[in-house]
């Protein structure tokens, strides 16, 4: 694992609410940080009498002892949490690489002490407590609570600045400048100056009553403020651009988001259409199968009535031994008398008849290749050994014949179907 990532691990925000079980762990561990810095505070009271290096030094580790208290329990109680932006992810990578550091310092000048091996007890504790702090500070970054870590750690520091005044080699100088980055980096860009102003005050009034601060005197106090404040400078522009920077890329990601949410809503909404439409074609395709089917039975059920239809245009009647009627009703045309000529000649010969009445009293029209067609079919039945009588002339078919001068010497004609019927009964025979 790298170090970048391995930052990122410590400083993982939530973008979402925690569970259950993380939040249960949360106060767990902060009771137990709780109770650690109230034997913390047991062990400085029973050391007390006997502390050495001063009221401000013993009264600093209780300051802090009572801060890992009050939020250990705080945090017991509460658990907060909020969804970190950009900005507040890369304090907290910042924030979990000076509390990772510090830590490791702090193991450093434990492990070097020389009295750590006579009395462990006490020298443990006094560490634990600055564990114990930046394992809350951790605990705040991964709650979403980046800038309330940094104030924390920046509160633990300025505590320990206090109680370290008047001890040599206590490294001051150090923390000081920390403080200034961490104000300015973690918690706001202006936040440095405040801090280096607050600490270039304090140093005034602590030289005022005679205590050993950096630079001794007032003049150096306040040069070494103005390096303060010109790291603060430094640091506050790098911040302020990071800043700026980080919150256009978290505005950007917002409308990231908010376009990726809109698109899904839209890829969610043409999923439902896609699938209200598949339906809407598997009931259609349906309906369609349901109808060709219908169309289909129709269809047949229409070439079953053309066929009736067709055996009933031209039908075959037997009135006698040898002789039928064939009764022709509606449009007489083209097709229909192409049909008419092979179902006659097939009726003849099954019903071996000898005399042929064609009666065209029902036709309603009748075109000039109809009438050439019925002489045709009447030479046809001659042929066969049939007489043809024609019943039932109309003016309209009279008209035709007369105008296609079609001679009728070959049939006899008759005035209607009555007179036509008593004709092949009395068994006359046909004029040629």
């Amino acid at each position: 694992m790298t170090r970048t990532s391995f930052l990122n691990l410590l400083a993982e925000v939530p973008t979402q609410q925690p569970t259950t079980t993380a939040t249960h762990w949360f106060r767990v561990i902060n009771s137990l940080l709780a109770l650690g810095a109230v034997a913390q505070l047991g062990q400085l009271a029973s050391a007390s009498a006997t502390y050495d290096d001063g009221p401000l030094w013993w009264g600093s580790f209780v300051a802090r002892a009572l801060l890992v208290l009050g939020v250990g329990l705080w945090l017991a109680t509460l658990a907060p949490w909020r969804v970190a932006s950009l900005t507040e992810q890369r304090r907290g990578r910042i924030t979990a690489g000076i509390s990772g550091s510090l830590a490791i310092i702090l193991c450093v000048m434990m492990l070097i002490r020389p009295d750590l091996y006579r009395n462990p007890v006490p020298v443990f504790l006094s560490y634990a407590m600055f564990w114990g702090s930046f394992l809350q500070m951790g605990l705040l970054v991964k709650r979403g609570r980046t800038q309330m870590g940094a104030g924390l750690l920046l509160l633990h520091l300025s505590i320990y600045v206090v109680g370290a005044v008047g001890m040599p080699a206590s490294g001051v100088e150090v923390i000081h400048i920390l403080m200034i980055l961490i104000a300015g980096l973690l918690i706001r860009w202006w936040a440095g100056f405040v801090v280096s102003v607050l600490l270039t005050m304090l140093l005034l009034s602590l030289a005022s009553v005679g205590l050993a601060v950096p630079g001794g005197n007032p003049a150096l106090i306040i040069s070494y403020g103005l390096l303060l404040m010109m790291v603060a400078g430094v640091s506050g522009m790098y911040a302020r651009s990071l800043e700026t920077a980080l919150i256009t890329a978290d505005e950007q990601a917002t409308a990231l988001r908010t376009a990726q949410a809109t698109l899904q809503t839209q890829n969610q909404q043409l999923q439902e259409q896609a699938a209200e439409l598949a339906t809407q074609r598997e009931r259609l395709a349906q309906q369609v199968d349901e109808r060709t089917a219908e169309l289909q039975q129709a269809l047949a059920e229409l070439r079953r009535s053309a066929i009736t239809l067709q055996e009933l245009q031209n039908p075959l009647v037997p009135i006698a031994q040898g002789a039928v009627v064939v009764p022709l009703v509606g449009a007489f045309d083209t097709n229909r008398a192409e049909r008419f000529v092979s179902e006659l000649l097939g009726g003849i010969t099954q019903h071996r008849a000898r005399t042929i009445v064609l009666d065209i009293t029902g036709l309603t029209m009748v075109d000039t290749l109809a009438v050439k067609a019925l002489l045709q079919a009447a030479d046809a039945a001659r042929l066969l050994g049939a007489q043809v009588v024609l019943a039932g002339v109309s003016p309209v078919v009279a008209q035709t014949i007369v105008s296609l001068g079609l001679e009728l010497h070959t049939l006899r004609v008759e005035r209607d179907l009555q007179s036509a019927v008593q004709h092949v009964l009395a068994g006359n025979k046909v004029i040629r």
